[in-house]
């Protein structure tokens, strides 16, 4: 089991629960909401751990209470038609080992006309669809929101602003979104705790969607640019280069330098929903000017079927390589350069995965669902942690959760 002191999430509960039993929640222009998830999964393999995303430092050997296990409550406050404030806390299994509770939102927003809104503050970074809402179990059909194609998004919120401008032209909905913010949050990067302070990157981007009354679409664009180096040992080893004799180390170690990075995402995302039958697909092109960020596309198709109160669904989704360069650019006698050929194994990577599982709505705003996984991962392990020598990248995970709104 991870050792993160659970003493957070039981108080943050503790208050859901007696708010939600007051049936009191909704004072206007007040307004209480809610939202969680009770999950355990099992992984079969005790040689890498299973994590949810990213910014979770240990991960599942066998069985694991902590990977989605998570509650949230939202605070609005709408004096009138043109303006709102909300905040919204999160108690979830992060980067620091514990369940302590996060603001994930807060922000002030204002309707400038019935068609244009504006927002300041810390925002969900919805550079995917979907990705805005990713703690909020109980608006998706799967379990968790698939790593092999959100993993990409380091971020969950930025503190910035956004304009957004919707119409309605007959039974289609057009809009457009603009947003720029900042970062303000840590990863674990590696198995002792190191973390990467992601505070003060910047990210710009925009999206276009149509939705019609069975069809969405959305394509979107984003850039955010890095001025920060990795911690140790990632520094200490570009340091060394440049301090060798080797005409090439500077080049070389530039590019593993990860200061002064742009990384660039362009995709699209098409939703079918009529009736039962439910359809997805995403895809995604992630570039960088630095070798450290090596380029990916992500995919993910999900193909769901309503019947009565059990939807059944089947998932395909990954990540793979493209443009990759596995050149050691540094003199063969330089001291370094088996060093240098470490570094670039450790950008290569890719997973992939199939998911199959059903969605019971076995009563009002509550759900249950049982979600069944197999997962290969090829190269460097960058999903994962705790990942013993030998693993052959193969691992099978079951899932239950209880999600849940008010």
């Amino acid at each position: 089991m991870l050792a993160a002191g659970r003493t957070g999430i039981l108080a943050f509960a503790t208050l859901i629960l007696m708010l939600a039993g007051s049936g009191a929640v909704a004072m206007n222009p007040f307004s209480v909401q809610g939202f969680g998830t009770l999950g355990a999964v099992y992984n079969t393999t005790d040689n890498a751990g299973f994590i949810r995303d990213l910014g979770q430092p240990k991960g599942a050997t066998g069985w694991e209470t902590a990977t989605d296990s998570m509650v949230g409550l939202q605070l609005a406050y709408r004096p009138n038609e043109k303006f709102e404030a909300v905040i919204q806390g999160v108690s979830r299994y992060s980067y620091d080992d514990t369940f302590q509770p996060r603001v994930s939102w807060a922000f002030i927003k204002y309707q400038l006309t019935p068609d244009v809104a504006v927002r300041a503050g810390r925002l969900g970074w919805d550079a995917y669809m979907l990705a805005d809402s990713r703690n909020i179990g109980y608006s998706y059909l799967w379990v968790r929101p698939p790593i092999e194609y959100f993993g990409a998004l380091q971020f969950s919120h930025l503190d910035g602003a956004d304009i957004e401008v919707r119409h309605a032209f007959g039974e289609t909905i057009a809009s457009f979104k603009l947003y720029v913010g900042q970062a303000d949050e840590k990863l674990p990067l590696l198995d002792d705790g190191d973390l990467f302070d992601l505070k003060g990157i910047e990210a710009y981007g925009a999206h276009l969607g149509l939705q019609t009354r069975n069809w969405s679409h959305r394509i979107g664009a984003s850039l955010y640019h890095n001025p920060n180096s990795l911690p140790p040992p990632y520094s200490t080893f570009t340091d060394l280069l440049r301090a060798t004799d080797d005409p090439l180390a500077p080049g070389f170690a530039n590019d593993f330098d990860i200061a002064g990075s742009d990384t660039y995402n362009v995709n699209y995302s098409v939703a079918y929903d009529n009736g039962g039958l439910q359809a997805q697909f995403l895809a995604n092109l992630s570039q960088s000017n630095k070798r450290m960020i090596s380029d990916h596309y992500q995919l993910l198709g999900l193909l769901g079927y309503r019947i009565g109160q059990f939807t059944p669904y089947l998932i395909y989704t990954g990540t793979w390589l493209y443009n990759f360069d596995d050149s050691v650019d540094l003199s063969p006698d330089n001291p370094l350069y088996f060093a240098g050929e470490l570094l670039i194994e450790s950008t290569d990577w890719e997973q992939h995965s199939w998911k199959g599982g059903v969605r019971f709505d076995f009563m009002p705003k509550a759900a249950l669902k049982l979600q069944v996984e197999h997962i290969q991962s090829e190269g460097y392990p960058s999903y994962w942690r705790d990942v013993k020598p030998g693993w052959d990248g193969d691992a099978d995970v079951f899932s239950l959760t209880v999600d849940f709104i008010f």
